[in-house]
């Protein structure tokens, strides 16, 4: 068996597709774009430049007189001269022409279909009744006849009879088409609007207008319509190997040899797809793909050739080229209007435009320092492979993941649609605006709480000395008034020297005790003097001490310590005290006293003579145990001899 040219394995992908419908290949079935297809265009060599233009919305029988099909077909818009009653037509070769021949013919693809059967059959479908129509869509004349298009429109090369025929099958549709038999029909049959959109690739401006007629009748056919046609743009840019969906079209825009009409015809058709969908989104992704394309380029190519140009050399083409243009672009920045949104309060960017998304994102990573998991992001995902079904449901994959992530629980049975990413990312801006502001109010109260510390610690420390000062000048008056009393008993007893011997005693013994009791307050305050702020017995803990207390505070708070070591640092304390144990003793207060009674060495005896022991008998139990006795004389309640007392043990006691 002869090996298949490539305009017959085409032709066999085409009615495959026909047959199994419009979408990407099944499983391990590789893409018709993935060995055999046709490289991508690139502008150059090839234009839609053969024949006139005729308007997009034109009456069925409406064609230029200077069509090359003019001559074979003869005026169009003729009608057959027969009333309509009678469902049959003969043909050229004198048969009966009702629908199950005219299928049959359709279907013979080991015969060829003329364009005489053509023209008989557009004539036939013309004049046709609805009874006959019926019939004829039931069996399966619409999709018999698209098949026979399909099958010329893939032939390569193509002759002038192929472009004729071709012209002549659309004219078919056409006559279909205008009776809303033919509409319903086609949208039963969604599967093959896609086939019928490859009649566009045609080098015949003529032919490439009547299927742009026709796509246009299915788009305004309801919402079911616009899907249709979308989906048959996939389908002509995984056929002919587009990059981008609308890239044939947009050459059209492109060429320099294309009539401003057809142009026009173009994007009046684009317009009509965007402005079909009701969704914001939808009209942005459809605008998206036409701005890779270059449509925006191909239009100031379009605008500067118009440049030097009179008001009356202006065309009615031209003018109304400018309109559609216009139209385009007014649409475009409304919709781009409702896509903005305003980043942190202070930069604007727009939702539909990737380049603007992509960078706010990167500033927002950078900022919280998280540029080195969005760097890696964005190579995990250039390893989506391209040009691959596998890669696009990779993507789908993603978007689903990442919806998962981000999107609140409430709201994940919902579509992503441009007004709620607005209202989300609103709300994302109030919550950490909201944060910031906490962190802010925490770290100014943090500050207060130190600071009201600190007073505390100066208040207190005021306040000793306050005390400190009033003991001093309490002492100071008692020594004042001491010397006083000494002087005045000397006075006295050298008076009672002189011979007043009986009251000069009494006097002196009163002076005695009075001398006796002055000396024993002095005592007490220095005593009380020295150990105030820290009594015996009353340690005061590491973390309690005033100078220590706010660093164990912030540790408290989960600060880091390497800072509550810098804070040390920096007022001057050793960081080692974070070492000690909180809950000890404090380095800083003097060691707690003994009192005489508390002693170990000579708590027992003091005790005996709490139990009204003979005093004789605790002092032989002194003895016997290597004790002074003269420690029952000292003062109980002052500090004990074994140890080291600040001033050491008061004289004054114990020799009183």
């Amino acid at each position: 068996m002869a090996s298949m040219s490539t305009n017959q394995k085409w032709q066999m992908i085409c009615m495959y597709e026909l047959q199994q419908g419009p979408g990407s290949p099944s499983k391990g079935q590789a893409s018709p774009s993935a060995k055999s297809s046709p490289p991508p265009r690139t502008g150059s060599g090839r234009g839609l430049t053969r024949g006139p233009s005729m308007k997009l919305f034109p009456g069925a029988g409406d064609q230029p007189a200077s069509s090359p099909q003019q001559a074979s077909t003869g005026p169009r818009g003729a009608e057959a001269k027969d009333s309509g009653k009678q469902d049959k037509v003969r043909s050229g070769r004198g048969r009966a022409t009702t629908p199950e021949h005219w299928i049959a013919d359709l279907k013979a693809y080991d015969h060829p279909f003329t364009l005489d059967q053509a023209e008989t059959l557009k004539l036939q479908v013309r004049a046709a009744s609805a009874s006959w129509l019926g019939e004829f869509y039931d069996k399966g004349g619409l999709r018999a006849t698209i098949e026979r298009l399909t099958e010329v429109a893939c032939a390569v090369p193509k002759l002038d009879e192929d472009l004729m025929l071709q012209s002549e099958l659309l004219k078919c549709l056409k006559a279909a088409m205008n009776h809303k038999l033919g509409v319903d029909a086609m949208m039963s049959n969604p599967a093959l609007v896609p086939a019928l959109s490859l009649s566009l690739d045609s080098e015949d401006v003529y032919i490439a207008t009547q299927t742009l007629e026709l796509l246009a009748v299915v788009m305004v056919d309801g919402p079911e319509g616009h899907k249709c046609i979308l989906d048959a743009f996939d389908y002509f840019k995984l056929v002919k190997g587009e990059r981008c969906r609308f890239f044939t079209l947009v050459h059209v825009l492109w060429s320099g040899a294309t009539e401003l009409s057809f142009k026009r015809d173009v994007i009046l058709f684009l317009n009509t797809i965007i402005n079909s969908s009701q969704e914001l989104e939808a009209r942005v992704e459809i605008r998206s793909d036409l701005i890779y394309a270059g449509v925006l380029e191909a239009f100031e190519k379009i605008k500067a050739s118009e440049e030097g140009l009179e008001e009356d050399d202006i065309s009615d083409d031209r003018f109304d080229l400018e309109m559609q243009m216009q139209l385009f672009e007014t649409v475009m920045h409304s919709d781009n209007n409702e896509t903005l949104h305003e980043f942190r309060g202070a930069q604007t960017f727009s939702l539909a435009e990737p380049k603007e998304v992509f960078s706010a994102l990167h500033s927002v990573a950078m900022e919280f320092d998280c540029s080195a998991q969005f760097h890696s992001t964005l190579q995990h995902l250039l390893l989506i492979p391209s040009y691959d079904q596998l890669g696009k449901d990779m993507w789908e994959q993603v978007e689903e993941l990442v919806h998962e992530i981000v999107v609140p629980e409430q709201e994940k049975a919902y579509e992503l649609t441009v007004p709620k990413v607005k209202s989300l990312l609103s709300w994302k801006d109030r919550m950490e605006e909201l944060s910031q502001d906490a962190a802010e109010k925490a770290s100014a109260a943090e500050t207060l709480r130190y600071t009201v510390q600190d007073l505390e610690v100066k208040l207190k420390k005021v306040e000793e000395k306050e005390k400190l000062q009033a003991l001093e000048a309490r002492v100071l008056e008692l020594t004042e008034a001491k010397a006083k009393v000494d002087e005045e008993l000397a006075a006295a007893n050298l008076k009672a020297a002189g011979g007043a011997i009986g009251g000069g005693v009494s006097s002196g013994g009163g002076g005695d005790a009075v001398v006796t009791a002055l000396r024993k307050e002095v005592e007490d305050l220095k005593h009380q003097l020295a150990t105030q702020g820290n009594p015996a017995g009353a340690p005061v803990k590491l973390k309690d001490d005033p100078q220590f207390q706010k660093y164990f505070k912030m540790l408290a708070m989960h600060l880091p310590r390497p800072a509550v070591e810098l804070k040390m640092q920096a007022d001057g304390v050793d960081p080692k005290v974070l070492d000690m144990d909180p809950e000890g003793p404090s380095p800083n207060q003097p060691k707690a006293q003994v009192l005489l009674k508390d002693d170990p060495q000579f708590q027992k005896y003091f005790k005996m003579l709490a139990m009204h022991l003979p005093r004789p008998a605790v002092e032989l139990k002194m003895q016997a145990d290597g004790v002074d006795p003269k420690v029952l004389d000292m003062d109980p309640e002052g500090p004990s001899p074994n140890q080291p007392a600040a001033g050491g043990p008061s004289s004054g006691g114990a020799g009183g």
